[in-house]
C-alpha cells in the first residue's frame, strides 16, 4: 500500500528496507534520510563498524540494530529480517546490498 504525504512523496507503508551497514559513515546518513522519503520502515544493522555509522543512522529516523562484532552480511540480513517481522504492517521486504541496488522479498 502506498500513501501519498504531505510533499506529495508516494511512501510504501507495508515495505521495510533492510540495510546492512560496515564502515559507512560517509555516506550512510545520506542514503537513509533518501530511504525513509519512500519507505516508512528503515532497519540499518550495523555489523560491527568500526567507525561512526552508527552515530550517522541514529541522526535519522530510521531503526538501528547493532552487532557488537562483524558477522557477515548472511547474519546480518537475517537480524533485519527477524526485526521486520515483529512489525505487523510489513509485508514485503527490500534488501539493500550495496548502497545502490535493492533485492525484493515477500514474507
Amino acid at each position: 500500500m502506498a500513501v501519498i504525504d504531505r510533499n506529495n512523496t508516494m511512501i510504501e507503508k507495508n515495505v521495510a528496507i533492510i540495510i546492512p551497514v560496515y564502515n559507512e559513515e560517509q555516506v550512510i546518513g545520506g542514503v537513509v534520510k533518501t530511504m525513509l522519503t519512500r519507505f516508512k520502515y528503515v532497519i540499518c544493522v550495523d555489523d560491527g563498524s568500526t567507525d561512526n555509522s552508527s552515530i550517522e543512522i541514529k541522526r535519522t529516523a530510521a531503526y538501528l540494530i547493532s552487532h557488537p562484532i562483524n558477522m557477515g552480511q548472511g547474519a546480518t540480513l537475517q537480524t533485519g529480517i527477524e526485526f521486520a517481522r515483529q512489525i505487523p504492517e510489513v509485508e514485503y521486504l527490500l534488501r539493500m546490498t550495496q548502497m545502490v541496488s535493492t533485492d525484493l522479498m515477500m514474507f
